[in-house]
């Protein structure tokens, strides 16, 4: 790793991207370069072309860590304007922020004259800075879809921020301390974490497929992907939108088709016309759908 917010550390970004040139020169040889920027890069606060030399000058891999949910990114004045991909003020705490991260860094990313892997940072419990004020802490099901709207929205891997400095759990290794104590505050988000590694696992295959377009209706934030002779519709509501229904219009070859709601164990006819409806209960309801194309 070169380095953890050099772009928020450094003085300047000259000063930043020279203690990563030297921390890319002294790496050993055959691993893959890796730094984690912070909301500078994400953000307006430096120029863009400064933004695109850090994301794109030294490294393999790239992240960013903004943790919507626990810390204060959701309460600053300028938020409108502060990302690269802007996010609607009353959605700002939901899993669309993470996926909007990860697309400011695909943006970043596309200035460069090669492609590279964007991960993404989710906190396991809470991002908060050492002693600043209690916001929250993640629940089990903003964890997971956190994680899944990132993956929707193109990371290609997740880190998760093993640590937590504010509010009433606490602790420097969140996943150790659940393994030895079964009853420590942040077992229930180690569990969650384990829930959807496990599901990422079984369906990297999928995952590691191409992504194609497709304009699936409003109030949608989706990705498609072909396997082995099915169709994959990864989905969850757009940021700024109500929980609720949806109704999905899907590219005609699965017009009357069944789809399998992975995970769910359950069914869902699509009609003749390709449309079929699903119910998103909150703003961190994830479903994924499988169409057999045979």
């Amino acid at each position: 790793m070169l380095g953890d917010e050099i772009d928020r550390k450094a003085r300047t970004p000259l000063q930043g991207f020279a203690l990563l040139r030297r921390a890319s020169k002294s790496s050993p040889a055959g691993l893959f370069k890796f730094a984690n920027f912070s909301r500078e890069v994400t953000g307006n606060d430096i120029p863009a072309s400064y933004r695109g030399i850090y994301v794109n000058g030294f490294t393999d891999v790239t992240s960013a860590d903004v943790y919507w949910y626990t810390s204060h990114a959701c309460t600053q004045t300028n938020l409108s304007t502060n990302t690269v991909d802007p996010r609607l003020r009353n959605s700002c705490r939901s899993a669309s922020s993470y996926g909007k991260t990860v697309s400011s860094m695909r943006q970043l990313v596309a200035i460069g004259k090669r492609p590279q892997p964007v991960w993404n940072f989710v906190e396991l419990l809470n991002g908060a800075s050492r002693g600043s004020p209690f916001v929250a802490d993640i629940t089990p099901a903003q964890l997971k879809g956190a994680v899944m709207n990132s993956l929707i929205n193109g990371a290609q891997g997740i880190v998760y921020f093993n640590q937590s400095s504010s509010g009433p759990c606490r602790g420097s290794a969140l996943i150790r301390q659940s393994q030895y104590n079964p009853r420590f505050c942040a077992t229930p988000n180690v569990a969650a974490m384990g829930q959807i590694n496990r599901l990422i696992r079984q369906l990297a295959p999928v995952l590691n497929t191409q992504s194609y377009q497709f304009d699936f209706g409003t109030g949608l934030n989706t990705m498609l992907k072909s396997y082995k002779g099915s169709t994959y519709l990864f989905a969850m509501i757009s940021g700024g939108s109500r929980p609720g229904k949806r109704t999905f219009s899907v590219p005609h070859v699965l017009d009357g088709k069944d789809a399998t709601v992975v995970d769910e164990h359950r069914t869902i006819h699509i009609s003749a016309d390709g449309s079929f409806t699903d119910t998103f209960s909150t703003e961190d309801t994830y479903h994924i759908y499988r169409v057999s194309r045979g």
